[in-house]
């Protein structure tokens, strides 16, 4: 018989490593080379603590088998919250435990609070939002400190060529610009 590291407590066994390598936490019979598993709602748990043992600032990384979910969640100062999830179908989210999309992204509060937010890294901090406040859509371009005009800009690109073509323009005066269509015409600004 191939040797079997085996690693018990109380009589029970808590770990194994068996002749092909694998190392099992919770399980005797290891599948992949390393395989945790657990006995309840929250199974294959894995646990990033802050500090010392029993601190309440950890991430815990699992999967949960109410639900077929993969989990992100963050406990600071006792209080946990889902960061992301992930349900068997494939959806992803990010501040709920029940994705209804692809990506599917809530907050609560401020207009940014539920939405994406792509930001330059570097002064003066800029950045663009597309976010859900008061039942309204918000694509929000933001320049803090000078060196950007605060424009939202449509382009369109063909991955052969070099830059974007610029097609329209929402000014930070809140005029739409637009350049010439492909037939040459010219759309001006109101």
């Amino acid at each position: 018989n191939a040797p079997i590291l085996r690693f018990d407590t109380g009589g029970s066994e808590k770990m194994r490593l068996d002749a092909s390598g694998n190392l099992g936490l919770g399980t005797s019979n290891p599948n992949q080379q390393l395989e945790l598993m657990g006995n309840n709602a929250y199974t294959s748990k894995t646990r990033f603590s802050y500090g010392i043992a029993g601190s309440n600032y950890f991430a815990d990384w699992g999967y949960n088998s109410n639900g077929n979910k993969v989990y992100l969640t963050i406990t600071d100062g006792g209080t946990a919250n889902d960061v992301i999830v992930a349900n068997y179908n494939g959806n992803v989210g990010i501040g709920t435990s029940s994705p209804s999309s692809k990506m599917d992204i809530r907050g609560a509060g401020d207009w940014y609070d539920a939405g994406l937010i792509v930001r330059r890294d570097g002064a003066p901090t800029q950045y663009s939002a597309i976010s859900q406040h008061n039942g309204s859509l918000n694509i929000v371009s933001v320049v803090e400190g000078g060196g950007g005009n605060g424009e939202i800009l449509l382009s369109n690109h063909n991955a052969g060529s070099g830059t974007p073509s610029e097609r329209m323009r929402i000014s930070s005066g809140g005029n739409i610009l637009a350049n010439k269509t492909a037939t040459g015409q010219i759309l001006t600004d109101g």
